[in-house]
């Protein structure tokens, strides 16, 4: 049985302690965040808050001009919330 988790990180109230927790519960379960272990990997992704959701209408109130660099939202990269989210 092929197993595949998608996971978020830096989102908000996520803390650095929190991420590395999660990870190493993943390494315990026998993830490994390749395809060298088809049968049990994961992805991990940089949370987006991507336009018409409510992340983004929290963080456009809170007035934080970074929303129109779209450049920060590729999930696969660091995101717009790496820098921001201890401000929402």
């Amino acid at each position: 049985l092929m197993i595949h988790l998608t996971m978020m990180k830096d989102m908000p109230g996520q803390t650095d302690e929190i991420h590395e927790e999660d990870l190493k519960i993943l390494e315990e379960l026998g993830f490994k965040p390749h395809p060298k272990n088809m049968y049990r990997n994961y992805q991990l992704a940089s949370c987006a808050p991507f336009p018409g959701t409510e992340l983004y209408n929290i963080i456009k109130e809170k007035g934080i001009e970074s929303l129109s660099q779209y450049n920060l939202y590729d999930g696969s990269k660091t995101t717009i919330m790496k820098d921001i989210k201890d401000k929402i």
